[in-house]
């Protein structure tokens, strides 16, 4: 009987230090996606559609899903200090998701992962565009004004293989990022 008391109130302190952890990750993903979507009130300021939690049915939600004036979109999933390979997966498949409502993107939506407690970080991990919270916007900015030929007006749409080939162009300069990176 003894023992078997032990053993339950041994079982139940793991469960409960075990929480606890899973409750402290919580609140700190919580607060880097705050952070990032208090960066992003600035694009909404200059006319940018900033949408934040949206449900998608590969489960759970995109941290943030951003168009820009001109119809470019971004899908940003937001990590704290360092992702994995499966981050980058799930961050291309809510931009390939995203990218099907071609009405509300008709530039495409380009996958951006945003490493919220590194700096200085603008790079790529295949075709997600990995930065820092400190990069967020000019990037962004950078994205969406390169994908847009000169003298085209905002509301005229371009071909697909025009604006892959200009966020190539673009995010070449960009040095590669390798999952759990840091900054």
């Amino acid at each position: 009987m003894t023992l078997t008391l032990v053993l339950f109130v041994g079982g139940l302190w793991l469960a409960v230090r075990r929480s606890k952890r899973r409750v402290g990750r919580w609140r700190v993903g919580a607060e880097s996606e705050r952070a990032v979507r208090l960066v992003l009130n600035e694009l909404a300021r200059s006319g940018w559609a900033v949408r934040n939690g949206v449900r998608w049915p590969g489960g759970g939600d995109v941290d943030h899903l951003v168009r820009s004036p001109d119809g470019l979109g971004f899908a940003i999933e937001t990590k704290t200090l360092t992702f994995s390979q499966e981050h980058v997966r799930r961050t291309e498949a809510t931009a390939r998701w995203a990218g099907h409502r071609r009405r509300r993107y008709p530039h495409g939506v380009i996958p951006v992962l945003c490493v919220v407690r590194a700096r200085h970080v603008e790079s790529r991990c295949g075709d997600v565009v990995v930065v820092s919270l400190d990069r967020l916007l000019p990037v962004l900015e950078s994205l969406a004004l390169s994908t847009r030929p000169l003298g085209q007006s905002p509301g005229r749409r371009q071909s697909g293989k025009r604006q892959v080939g200009d966020v190539a162009r673009v995010l070449s300069p960009i040095r590669s990022a390798a999952p759990g990176h840091d900054g």
